[in-house]
């Protein structure tokens, strides 16, 4: 317990030293020792060396709580250490506890944004009746969202009625007519849609099956309108059973996976492809629709999946492919020729609608000259097509 830290010449040094020749019978003398005492009692120096022996003794018995660590021994110390320690270990398992506080905190607030974010951006069908049976369960803001998900997916059916159902009651006990009638004596639009890239076939199937086999033949030709523009898209894949296909993937980029499901792994590659960005899902649908005029009826003959990466080349080629096939299944001379293509003022629609319908100026022979040429500002510049005149 001696405090042999203190030991040596330097401040704060202890005033006398210590002989350990006979270690059973240590002696201690004075650094100011006179040496000139020689009745063989200690100078007044050596004198007063036990009131430090016994000061040290008691601090090594018992020290002070704020004694300065240069005057405790190294059993002291080592008590000190130790003491430290567990408050090290003390206040690391206070931190573990506290962020496990912290990130429970953070898990429930992120629950709450997204059950406000789910009630803000969807019309969740019973959506009192979810939260009230919820709330009465006990459920957790978190197994609420996913409720409120199935519910908007169609997967979870809350009970309860609205005046929409009271309404279809009403009309049943009215007896409407059954399904039979309905699908005799009404006409539902099937679009095939596009798994892949976008094929000449989608064009031709879609112009026979919507357009030409549900027209009666006794209809006069009128002018027809292209029109192009995109729709919102819920950004998902999508299995269609009746192909064994993935759908819902960006069709320019699509042709860099197989989309059909033949193996586990096929749908682990399709999967891989997404998550290294080298195929998308797609943003938003482009949708081609045809108009007859004076009619009301919109006839769609391209539904296909986007990333919006596509440049005027590639929009292009839609254009071009939907009129070339509009023309090759014979629609020209059933339902009539193409007048006009509507787009909005998307940049990359324009230059390419720029490229394929801004080629010639309208010739004085056109009958529409006369008439077209009184009206200033107006673009006369067209395909040069000689049964269709595009602005």
């Amino acid at each position: 317990m001696f405090p042999w830290e203190s030991y040596h010449d330097g401040p704060n040094a202890l005033p006398f030293t210590v002989d350990i020749t006979h270690p059973s019978e240590p002696r201690a003398r004075s650094k100011h020792c006179d040496p000139n005492m020689f009745d063989g009692s200690p100078c007044s120096e050596c004198a007063i060396v036990h009131k430090h022996i016994s000061w040290l003794v008691e601090i090594a018995r018992d020290p002070k709580a704020h004694t300065n660590y240069k005057y405790l021994g190294l059993a002291h110390m080592q008590d000190i250490a130790k003491m430290y320690a567990a408050q090290v270990k003390e206040l690391k398992l206070q931190a573990c506890n506290d962020s496990r506080k912290y990130m429970t905190s953070l898990t429930q607030l992120n629950d709450y944004s997204r059950l406000l974010m789910a009630i803000s951006e969807n019309d969740v069908p019973r959506l009192q009746q979810i939260i009230k049976i919820a709330l009465d369960n006990g459920t957790s803001v978190r197994e609420v969202v996913n409720r409120l998900e199935d519910a908007i997916e169609g997967v979870y059916h809350p009970r309860g009625y609205g005046s929409s159902d009271i309404d279809i009651a009403t009309l049943v006990y009215h007896r409407v007519p059954s399904i039979r009638t309905l699908r005799a004596r009404s006409t539902f639009t099937t679009i095939t849609p596009t798994i892949g890239p976008i094929w000449p076939e989608q064009f031709d199937e879609n112009i026979h099956n919507i357009i030409l086999n549900t027209r009666d033949s006794t209809t006069s030709l009128r002018g027809v309108s292209f029109m192009i523009d995109e729709m919102a898209l819920e950004e998902m894949v999508i299995h269609f059973g009746k192909y064994n296909m993935i759908g819902g993937l960006c069709w320019k980029h699509s042709n860099l996976v197989d989309p059909v499901l033949r193996t586990y792994d096929s749908a682990v590659r399709i999967a891989q492809k997404i998550h290294n960005q080298e195929v998308h899902l797609g943003k938003e649908v482009t949708v081609i629709g045809v108009a007859c005029f004076g009619e009301d009826e919109l006839y769609p003959v391209l539904a296909a999946p986007t990333c919006k990466t596509e440049n005027a080349a590639d929009m292009e080629g839609i254009l071009t492919r939907a009129i070339e096939h509009w023309s090759a299944t014979g629609a020209d001379t059933l339902v009539g020729p193409v007048w006009s293509f509507a787009m909005d003022g998307d940049a990359t629609r324009r230059a390419a609608g720029h490229r394929l319908f801004v080629k010639k100026p309208l010739s004085s022979n056109s009958p529409l000259y006369a008439t077209l040429s009184d009206m200033p500002g107006l673009n006369t510049v067209t395909t040069g097509m000689s049964r269709a005149i595009c602005v």
